[in-house]
C-alpha cells in the first residue's frame, strides 16, 4: 500500500513539475503574445494615420481632379476657338495671297507700260522742273513784294495813329469855340427860330466816329 502510495505520489510529483514547466512555457507566450499584441496595435494605429492621410490626399487630388476637368475644357474651348481663328487666318491669307499675286501682275504691267513711256516721262519730268523753278523765282518776288508791303503798311499804321491823335487834338480844341459861335448867332435870332445846343452833348463826332481807313477826314 505504501509502495504504491509513494508511486502515485511520485507520478504526481512528475506531472505537478512537467504541469510547472508547461506553466513557464506559456507564460512566456502569453508574454510574447501580449508583445506581438502591442506590436500590432502600434502598427494598425500607424496604418490608421496612413489610411487618414491617403484618404485627406484622396478628398484633395479629387479636388484637383476637378478643377483640371474644368481648366480641360476650357482648354477644349480655346482650341476650338483658335482652330476656328486659324481657319480665318488662312482664309485672310489666301484672300492676301490672291491680293498679292494680282498687285505683283500689275506691278509688272505698270513697269512695262512705265517702259514703253520712258521718253515722255522724262519729257514731262523736265517740263515740270522748269515750271517748279519758275514758280519758286515767282514766289520769291511774291515774298520780297509782301515784305515791301509790310514796312509800308506799317509806316502808314504809324500815320494814321498820328493822324488821328491830331484830329482829337484838334476837335477838343475846336469844339468850345464853335459851340460859343453857334450859341451867338442863336441869340441874334428871332424866338421861333431859336434852337438850343446842350453842352453835355458833342456837337461834333469823335475820331472814333470817323470812318475806319482814315478817309472822310473834315478840316476845322
Amino acid at each position: 500500500m505504501e509502495v504504491v502510495f509513494a508511486q502515485n505520489i511520485s507520478i504526481l510529483s512528475e506531472v505537478i513539475a512537467k504541469l510547472i514547466e508547461e506553466k513557464d512555457a506559456l507564460k512566456v507566450q502569453l508574454q510574447e503574445t501580449e508583445n506581438e499584441r502591442d506590436l500590432l496595435l502600434t502598427t494598425c494605429e500607424e496604418l490608421n494615420a496612413e489610411v487618414e492621410t491617403l484618404l485627406e490626399e484622396k478628398r484633395e487630388n479629387a479636388c484637383l481632379v476637378e478643377q483640371l476637368e474644368k481648366e480641360n475644357t476650357e482648354l477644349l474651348t480655346i482650341n476650338a476657338s483658335y482652330a476656328s481663328r486659324c481657319d480665318e487666318f488662312e482664309a485672310e491669307n489666301e484672300e492676301l495671297r490672291e491680293n498679292v499675286e494680282h498687285l505683283e501682275t500689275s506691278l509688272q504691267e505698270s513697269e512695262k507700260t512705265v517702259q514703253l513711256m520712258t521718253p515722255e516721262v522724262k519729257s514731262d519730268d523736265v517740263a515740270l522742273r522748269n515750271r517748279v523753278v519758275e514758280l519758286e523765282e515767282i514766289n520769291d518776288e511774291l515774298l520780297r513784294k509782301l515784305r515791301t508791303e509790310k514796312k509800308t503798311n506799317k509806316a502808314l499804321k504809324g500815320e494814321k495813329v498820328e493822324l488821328k491823335q491830331r484830329w482829337n487834338k484838334d476837335l477838343s480844341t475846336a469844339e468850345p469855340r464853335l459851340r460859343k459861335r453857334l450859341m451867338v448867332r442863336s441869340s441874334s435870332e428871332p424866338n421861333s427860330k431859336r434852337f438850343r445846343i446842350h453842352v453835355d452833348e458833342p456837337a461834333l463826332p469823335t475820331i472814333a466816329e470817323v470812318d475806319e481807313e482814315g478817309e472822310n477826314y473834315c478840316s476845322l
